[in-house]
């Protein structure tokens, strides 16, 4: 064994020290070496923190096995791929309709016309953004803005195939007139600014998925709007931070994206496979009688 094998093992054996002086147990020493080896122990750590009862010593709650902490992390890795393949599909869908919304309207460049923005200070700012991303996926052979070049702009329905979904919801949240966003969000049977504000919300929250951020039991920090005109509002969960709240916008979504999906089906395995406590995710106990999960 080499001298810098030989330290890691000593670093990874005192870790596991370090975790049974929190009451951790470990039934298999030489497999949970195997697991800080490729699995950082400090990813773990949020995962461990919420079942210390007691702060001053710290200790976890008495036969919290190690083997739990590593099952609820692979819970969570598995709940953020399914998180980040729907909003995938919203993220798809939302540019189909303003692809569809803005070539309708205004024709192919429309989305390019100030008179067509309602803020022109934030409109300079998004084509700027989008003007480097357009740059980014040609490789660098658009140098020339297009703001001021509209010959060479590509059409709406090629342009916002090359957006980031960040740009996107910044292009229907802060430029796009009301009207245009109202009938954006009437596909979805939902008002302007709450679809805005789903947006947003979903946008965050890919973002945290997409760099191994942990869902469970996160407290989000943008929260969506929940105040809806339709019956979606009764399966809402108004009381809690947690990502119950994005569960239900994913899944309503979905019910009028792809009708025939098993989202609900595959989370609700996902949450019996592994013995979730879904209390801890702001689930309320009535969750799978409300509204939005009667479907799929």
């Amino acid at each position: 064994m080499s001298r810098t094998r030989d330290r890691l093992r000593q670093k990874n054996c005192a870790q596991l020290d370090s975790l049974e002086e929190l009451g951790l147990l470990i039934d298999d020493r030489a497999k949970a070496l195997e697991i800080i080896q490729h699995l950082n122990i400090y990813r773990l750590k949020p995962y461990w923190t919420p079942l210390i009862v007691d702060q001053a010593s710290p200790k976890v709650r008495t036969g919290t096995k190690f083997s739990s902490v590593v099952s609820l992390y692979e819970f969570d890795r598995l709940l953020r791929i399914m998180v980040l393949e729907c909003i995938e599909r919203v993220e798809v869908s939302i540019r189909s309709t303003f692809i569809d919304a803005i070539s309708t309207t205004f024709g192919s460049h429309g989305h390019y016309d100030l008179a067509h923005a309602r803020n022109a200070e934030v409109f300079a700012d998004i084509i700027g953004r989008h003007d480097r991303e357009l740059q980014r996926s040609r490789n660098g052979l658009l140098q020339i803005p297009i703001r001021n070049n509209l010959h060479i702009a590509p059409p709406v329905w090629e342009s916002c195939e090359m957006m980031s979904f960040g740009t996107l919801t910044k292009w229907i949240k802060c430029v796009l007139k009301w009207s245009l966003v109202n009938d954006i969000a009437s596909i979805y049977d939902l008002q302007g600014s709450v679809l805005v504000s789903w947006l947003h919300h979903l946008n965050v929250t890919r973002n945290v998925a997409a760099h191994h951020g942990r869902l469970w039991n996160r407290s989000m920090t943008i929260l969506p709007k929940m105040r809806v005109h339709n019956a979606i509002r009764y399966s809402f969960e108004p009381s809690t931070r947690k990502i119950y709240n994005t569960l239900v916008i994913l899944q309503y979504l979905r019910n009028i994206i792809e009708p025939d999906h098993r989202w609900k089906t595959d989370l609700v395995n996902l949450i019996d496979r592994y013995d979730i406590d879904t209390a801890l995710m702001g689930f309320p106990k009535d969750w799978q009688d409300r509204e939005v999960w009667r479907r799929g």
